[in-house]
């Protein structure tokens, strides 16, 4: 049967090489989170501008943006537009795509947990290394707390 500081050793050790692998979920959510929301918000703003300056003219960006894709000027509100509105469009969609997939993948909701199972698992780790003489109640407690951490947070801690 192992001692009080053997199995403080192991806890320690178990938290160590958990904790590694929850940061790096947690960071995976974070940074796909990021993409998306980045995603998102250039499709719109460019999918906007061009329509916006479609509307007025396309004095700015849209006329040369129609000229670089056809090789021609194109005329008011011909043929040369509809590739601005389908470039609009597909920015749009990309969008509305990226909206999509987010609430499906529920990335925030990920992102979330998965900070939260670093964070209790840093916490049982803390607890431990700074606890130099633990009782067999605190060992029990510890232990007690990351099993049901790796229940709870089981595709974090993978």
């Amino acid at each position: 049967m192992p001692t009080l500081q053997e199995e403080r050793t192991a806890l320690i050790r178990e938290f160590s090489n958990a904790l590694p692998i929850a940061d790096r979920n947690a960071r995976r959510y974070r940074t796909l989170n990021f993409a998306i929301a980045i995603t998102i918000i250039v499709s719109n703003l460019f999918a906007a501008f061009l329509t916006g300056d479609s509307a007025l003219g396309g004095k700015t960006i849209a006329k040369k943006t129609a000229s670089a894709i056809t090789g021609k000027q194109p005329s008011e509100l011909a043929p040369g537009w509809r590739y601005i509105c389908g470039i609009a469009a597909a920015c749009s969609l990309l969008a509305a795509i990226s909206t999509g997939v987010n609430g499906v993948i529920k990335a925030d909701e990920h992102r979330t947990k998965a900070t939260m199972c670093s964070g209790k698992l840093a916490g049982l780790k803390f607890r431990m290394a700074t606890d130099l003489s633990p009782s067999r109640g605190t060992i029990d407690e510890i232990r007690k707390a990351y099993e049901t951490l790796q229940q709870e947070y089981r595709e974090y801690l993978t």
